[in-house]
């Protein structure tokens, strides 16, 4: 348990850093796209806020030892089997919302892949040493409802992430 809640500091702990980045994102959400330097800071924010992720796994061998074994059963001390039988439950409850979290996350990264040539990063013509040279970056998808939409999952994460 003492690694689960050390593991589940962590996780809070990215993700208030990572819904400060997704409210710097989401300012770009009316910025002229098609502008260089608009461009520039945009790819600069999405790496920030989308290319780098926490996410919550439990430790529950322990558990699952006491439950495979029959051990569980022995357990009687004041009410320490209930406690153990809540804490799994609580557990698996957030499994199951960090699972909805990640695959969300896996859609916002489908929708920058789409529009975006993260390449640039690895090519120096575009890049070196993390910093956008002085030439053009490719331009993003000339469908703006394909823009939207990126804005609009990133927007629905950070409120995802806040809850």
């Amino acid at each position: 348990m003492q690694d689960d809640t050390a593991n589940l500091r962590g996780v809070i702990y990215f993700d208030s850093l990572q819904d400060k980045e997704i409210t710097s994102f989401l300012r770009l959400s009316h910025a002229d796209l098609k502008a260089d330097s608009s461009r520039k800071h945009f790819y600069r924010q999405a790496m920030r806020t989308f290319y780098s992720s926490a996410y919550f796994t439990n430790n529950n061998a322990t558990l699952q030892q006491l439950k495979s074994t029959g051990d569980y059963r022995l357990i009687a001390k004041d009410h320490v089997a209930d406690s153990l039988s809540e804490y799994d439950t609580d557990i698996q409850g957030i499994s199951v919302q960090s699972g909805y979290y990640t695959d969300y996350f896996k859609e916002i990264l489908s929708q920058l892949d789409g529009l975006t040539d993260m390449t640039v990063y690895a090519d120096s013509s575009y890049s070196r040493n993390g910093k956008f040279r002085t030439k053009e970056l490719p331009e993003l998808s000339s469908d703006p409802s394909e823009v939207r939409t990126l804005f609009s999952k990133a927007y629905d994460f950070e409120l995802m992430t806040r809850s």
